[in-house]
């Protein structure tokens, strides 16, 4: 997964769609995301890892991210990828 910031900016997470109509969670860190079947599901999911800090969530348009390299490849949903586990 891509990062977008430096460790030291805070925690932002992005929301949108993929070109396969997927709504992805991408963490600017690059530590966490996931590719859900519903826009309130990925907003959920964000909303639950930003542990609710005011202004953390960024819905983005028109579709500009992507959860993983294989695009439209699996369409088994929700998938969650962490960093961390690896």
């Amino acid at each position: 997964m891509a990062r977008f910031a430096s460790p030291e900016d805070p925690t932002i997470f992005l929301v949108g769609q993929d070109v396969c109509g997927r709504y992805c969670v991408c963490e600017n860190h690059g530590v966490i995301g996931g590719a859900f079947a519903s826009r309130a599901d990925a907003v959920r999911f964000a909303q639950d890892e930003s542990k609710a800090i005011a202004h953390s969530i960024v819905l983005v348009t028109p579709v500009v991210i992507s959860v993983d390299a294989v695009a439209c490849s699996n369409d088994a949903l929700p998938r969650r990828v962490d960093a961390r586990a690896a």
